[in-house]
């Protein structure tokens, strides 16, 4: 009985690893195909330049 518990883990482990080989390449696929991103610039902040965002939530105790 034991044996079969060992051959069954095996066995599933074999399979676990091969599903991770396919989803591994699966996502290096989709990411190769994946538009580039800009990189992006850096951004000077200054007290006179700041926006509050439109989406902001008041706090008001």
């Amino acid at each position: 009985m034991v044996i079969k518990r060992i051959e069954f883990c095996i066995e599933f482990l074999k399979i676990t690893m091969d599903l991770a080989a396919v989803v591994a390449e699966a996502a290096r696929v989709l990411l190769s195909h994946a538009p580039q991103v800009p990189p992006a610039l850096p951004r000077h902040y200054s007290a006179s330049s700041y926006q509050p965002s439109a989406y902001m939530i008041a706090y008001f105790p």
